[in-house]
């Protein structure tokens, strides 16, 4: 809860003082969130460290830690993104992303946050991202491929960490 409220005590200082932020392109403007956004920022960031924390609090593998780690900010990341500018052109097409996320969520969850299992929702969260980004490509709705890849190696990368932690929990 306390980092939340430093993370929103951000926005919130540079909107107090009239700090302008640069904006690549665009020189640079203030900010403007109104409460709806501190509001959704909120339970973004804290939701997402809650969820970190009930992922990773019973395990001491650092491969399972990082791991989670990894889904955790690039899921929290997508949202961002998504809540912000956007992945693609049209914007009701970026809610084709939720299913990427549902992917994760309920993968992960149904696996019972075990590595093994784990690592086979990230995997799959990484091919319904892929997924999305095609179908975003053949119809025409501009997806940011750069961004896609990028997230697609984050899952990747926390399917990997996942299967390295279910391997090193594996007896011998």
């Amino acid at each position: 809860v306390l980092i939340t409220a430093a993370l929103l005590a951000i926005p919130a200082l540079l909107m107090a003082f009239d700090i302008a932020v640069p904006d690549p392109g665009q020189g640079s403007e203030g900010v403007n969130w109104g409460p709806m956004d501190f509001a959704t920022m909120g339970v973004l960031i804290l939701g997402s460290g809650l969820l970190f924390e009930y992922a990773s609090s019973r395990v001491r593998s650092v491969a399972h830690r990082a791991a989670v780690a990894i889904a955790v900010l690039a899921g929290f990341g997508l949202v961002w993104v998504n809540l912000a500018v956007g992945m693609m052109d049209v914007e009701s097409a970026n809610l084709m992303y939720v299913l990427v996320l549902f992917v994760a969520l309920v993968g992960a969850a149904i696996g019972r946050f075990e590595p093994r299992e784990a690592a086979l929702a990230m995997f799959a969260t990484a091919g319904a991202h892929a997924v999305v980004a095609v179908i975003g490509l053949v119809a025409g709705l501009g997806p940011t491929l750069p961004a896609d890849a990028f997230w697609i190696a984050g899952w990747i990368t926390s399917g990997l960490l996942f299967r390295q932690a279910s391997l090193e929990a594996a007896p011998a």
